[in-house]
C-alpha cells in the first residue's frame, strides 16, 4: 500500500481531474465505477492509469512530480519552516485515520 503525502494526493486528483472522461470511461469499459473505491484505492488507480498512459522512459520524473513537496511558487523545498512541516504532517495523518474509519 502507498501512503499518499499531501502534495500527492493534490497532483493525482488534478490528474483525475484533467483526464476524467478516459479514466471513467476506462473504468466503465472494465466493469466497476472508480467512486465507489475508497481513497487509496481511488489515488492507487490514479497513479496506475497515469503510469500506464506516460511513456516508460518519462515515468521516473512523472512519478517524482507527483510525489514532490507542495510548494508555494518560488518557494525552496528546504525553506519550509520543521513545526510547518509537523504540522502538516500531523494534520495529514489525523485526516488518514479518518479516512480509514470512513472506508478509504
Amino acid at each position: 500500500m502507498v501512503l499518499f503525502s499531501y502534495g500527492a494526493c493534490v497532483r493525482l486528483f488534478q490528474l483525475a481531474g484533467r483526464y476524467w472522461t478516459e479514466i471513467d470511461g476506462a473504468c466503465a469499459w472494465a466493469g466497476f465505477d472508480p467512486l465507489d473505491y475508497g481513497l487509496t484505492r481511488f489515488l492507487n488507480l490514479i497513479l496506475s492509469w497515469a503510469r500506464d498512459h506516460t511513456h516508460p522512459d518519462q515515468w521516473e520524473s512523472v512519478e517524482a512530480e507527483i510525489f514532490s513537496p507542495l510548494l508555494r511558487p518560488g518557494q525552496d523545498a528546504d525553506s519550509v519552516d520543521p513545526s510547518v512541516a509537523a504540522e502538516e504532517m500531523a494534520l495529514f495523518a489525523a485526516f488518514a485515520s479518518q479516512s480509514k474509519v470512513l472506508g478509504g
